[in-house]
């Protein structure tokens, strides 16, 4: 995707007004690629609404002209307005737009390819005032007080990286000094497949413990059986005064006492 020259002139000469502030430019780009080798981004390009004030028209009437030269963007991009507060400008915005379409094949432009399994980032960003036109000798010594903030997101690990990027997770981002070249690199791996290995120990380790469970279960159920059985003496002891004598056993060697006999009708013998 090409940075537009003509909103960028027309912000730098709204901002000669200014020269003497410092920021009051925002320049925010932030891109995030996909793992489906498309591109989801936002660019801002707002000035200080005191700035703008400076200028005699409203920030609406301000930004007009930048708004209208915003024709050459890809299909499926819009635009929004910007306003936290303190900047006022424009929001470009696009969802799921395809490598194919982000890289314009112009020479420095902002590039994403996506080939033997890394992703790479290139820029070559001249952010010079030599396409500014009659106010360039202006703009100069004011260009190198902004900055844009440059942000990449990529699906994987950032393995490489030019000198002025600073990662941050798999984001790198650089702060662009406005008024010189900037040459801009990045190479991350592939986003990470779903974690097919990870789900299989997590369910190998679950695994074991069903089953390490279900032996302690067992284990357990099998002890608590046999505790009543130890626990019961009239289990495991014998008692001759509980066992009642058989029929025709022999009194003598009987523990009970023996009937005293009886006559006729049950009256004792004279």
């Amino acid at each position: 995707m090409r940075l537009p020259r003509k909103p960028l002139r027309t912000l730098a000469v709204l901002a000669v007004a200014a020269f003497s502030l410092t920021g009051c430019m925002k320049l925010d780009m932030n891109m995030t690629v996909n793992s489906d080798d498309t591109v989801d981004g936002t660019i801002i390009m707002a000035l200080d609404k005191s700035v703008l004030q400076l200028s005699g028209k409203s920030p609406e009437q301000a930004f007009a002209e930048a708004g209208d030269s915003l024709t050459e963007l890809p299909k499926g991009t819009r635009t929004e307005v910007y306003d936290d507060g303190k900047y006022y400008g424009k929001k470009i915005v696009y969802d799921d737009l395809p490598l194919t379409e982000f890289n314009t094949g112009e020479k420095g432009a902002p590039s994403i390819t996506h080939a033997n399994g890394k992703y790479l980032f290139t820029a070559d960003l001249d952010t010079g005032a030599d396409g500014l036109g009659p106010q360039a000798e202006m703009v100069k010594p004011f260009l190198s007080s902004l900055q844009i903030s440059f942000a990449v997101t990529f699906p994987g690990k950032v393995v490489e990286h030019d000198a002025k990027a600073v990662v941050d997770g798999d984001t790198v981002r650089w702060n662009v000094a406005l008024g010189g070249k900037n040459e801009l690199r990045a190479v991350a791996e592939e986003g990470s497949a779903f974690p097919w290995l990870v789900v299989a120990i997590v369910g190998g380790v679950l695994g074991l413990a069903v089953i390490v469970g279900i032996v302690l279960l067992s284990v357990w159920l099998t002890r608590r059986k046999a505790a009543p059985a130890l626990a019961d003496p009239a289990a495991t002891s014998f008692d001759p005064a509980t066992v009642r004598q058989p029929v025709g056993a022999n009194p003598a060697t009987s523990t009970h006492p023996t009937p005293q006999q009886g006559g006729t009708d049950g009256y004792p013998q004279p």
